[in-house]
């Protein structure tokens, strides 16, 4: 008779990753409550709807043209499918099931676990380092945390002037 060898290193592994993903959320709680704001708020003027949850994610959906929100977001995310605010990520209608747009933004909820409360201030201030002393790049497209979202979720990172947003001379996308 033969025994089964019994691997306790993917026991240990698993219990490993967990305990990350409670660091994270801990880490990361005052952006993770933001999000669920965001959600109790977007649910509760019917706007969106709650998607997936999936631990330690929750995926919303915003709803095309719903509620004076809804319509004003319609228009501003005419070219954006979705935002990340950690645990929470909310998608664009017609983005909610795309695998890359998924992957995009989860990347940026474990960004927030890994920096916490910093990763929207270095986010930031990456973005305005960017537009006043970098002015060959884009402030959003050349963003290290757009970067490495792109890159881990298979995107194009480089994107030329030729495809920014609102332009080649538009650097700053956020206002």
């Amino acid at each position: 008779m033969t025994s089964k060898k019994v691997n306790h290193t993917d026991d240990l592994h698993v219990w490993y990753i967990r305990l990350l993903e409670v660091w994270g959320v801990i880490w990361g709680l005052p952006v993770h409550l933001f999000g669920l704001l965001v959600i109790v708020l977007l649910v509760a003027t019917r706007n969106a709807d709650v998607k997936r949850v999936q631990w330690p994610f929750i995926d919303v959906v915003m709803v095309k043209n719903r509620g004076l929100f809804g319509v004003w977001l319609s228009k501003k995310w005419s070219s954006w499918a979705g935002f990340n605010c950690g645990m929470v990520s909310v998608y664009r209608w017609d983005y909610v099931d795309h695998p890359r747009t998924i992957r995009h933004e989860r990347r940026h909820g474990y960004q927030i676990f890994v920096f916490g409360l910093l990763q929207p201030v270095i986010y930031f201030l990456s973005s305005v380092w960017i537009y006043f002393f970098m002015k060959k790049l884009h402030s959003y497209y050349d963003n290290p945390f757009e970067r490495d979202a792109r890159a881990f979720a298979g995107q194009q990172v480089d994107i030329p002037k030729s495809q920014w947003m609102s332009g080649p001379a538009d650097r700053w996308a956020w206002w």
